[in-house]
């Protein structure tokens, strides 16, 4: 029941922020329509977003923010004409402008969940979390089952060092896009930095699960044979390891580690040759140092990482 309640409470908040942010939202471009867009300038505005979006789409950015541009001019109250004039800002590198034509647009249109996302996503990426928050929280308010609008407060929230918020956020992200590997990457990563690594197991198997045998990534493949080792599955390790370490140019510190699974298995000459490779990746990795110091003393036992 207690859940109930705390539910319905953030639901009636969340319905009050947006409440407020339409109205403010819906009298800043009331300011801009008094200015008066007439109906040709309108239909100028949507016809200069087309040709701007389709020039986007080409990779003509230049061209394309000049298209927008006289799109917006004729029309400051159009937000497709500011959002992909941010777009084409983003990608040309002008962050900061391409962030402020992004909010207006959220402004003149403050149903427009997707393109909250977006702002917050520009904000996160500049370094802004707490009002990457907030523009996530705006968009879940509008559509609840949006999954890049939880994804989004997840993960500004675990750049916050809230992690168990951030965990909770990003399960409901996955509820509503149980396949999408970026998510179930970021959440195994957490899990891991919580020290939970059944969880961190169970979700890099269903990130596995999502690519044909052989077509796993290094990475994903590296992150599982950590977690196998942290959990004292030393064998699984090993093999995940060193199938990992395959796949191409393996670097220094997925060698070590399936140095140290080698280890932990007692197998000491195999340990001892993955660490020298490690070091002949990195001459300067120091856990690979590390480890064939304890090998060199006859040490059989060594750290779990």
């Amino acid at each position: 029941m207690s859940w109930i309640r705390c539910h319905r409470r953030s639901s009636l908040c969340l319905l009050a922020l947006l409440m407020a942010v339409i109205v403010v939202g819906s009298s800043g471009c009331a300011a801009i329509r008094q200015r008066g867009a007439t109906q040709e300038q309108a239909a100028l505005g949507r016809q200069m977003c087309r040709e701007g979006v389709d020039a986007l789409e080409c990779g003509e950015l230049a061209n394309a923010q000049k298209l927008l541009r006289t799109a917006a001019a004729a029309d400051p109250d159009y937000g497709d004409a500011r959002r992909h004039l941010a777009e084409a800002l983003w990608r040309s590198g002008d962050h900061r402008e391409a962030l402020t034509h992004a909010e207006l647009a959220c402004q003149c249109d403050p149903l427009d969940a997707h393109g909250a996302v977006r702002a917050g996503q520009m904000r996160l990426d500049q370094g802004d979390a707490s009002r990457a928050i907030e523009w996530a929280t705006q968009a879940i308010a509008v559509e609840q089952r949006l999954a890049s609008a939880w994804a989004l407060r997840g993960r500004a929230l675990w750049n916050r060092g809230e992690t168990d918020l951030a965990v909770a956020d990003l399960q409901q992200a996955l509820r509503y896009a149980p396949d999408d590997e970026a998510l179930l990457r970021d959440l195994a990563q957490l899990y891991h930095t919580s020290g939970d690594e059944r969880r961190t197991l169970t979700t890099l198997h269903q990130l596995l699960d999502a690519y044909a045998p052989g077509e796993e990534p290094v990475e994903v493949l590296a992150m599982t044979g950590s977690a196998y080792l942290s959990m004292g599955r030393p064998q699984d390790a090993a093999d995940t390891l060193r199938e990992a370490a395959a796949r191409g140019e393996a670097p220094a510190t997925l060698l070590c580690q399936l140095a140290e699974a080698e280890a932990a298995c007692g197998r000491l000459p195999e340990a001892i040759a993955g660490a020298q490779r490690a070091l002949a990746a990195d001459a300067g990795h120091g856990p690979a140092h590390a480890l064939l110091a304890r090998l060199a003393a006859g040490g059989a036992e060594t750290s779990i990482r």
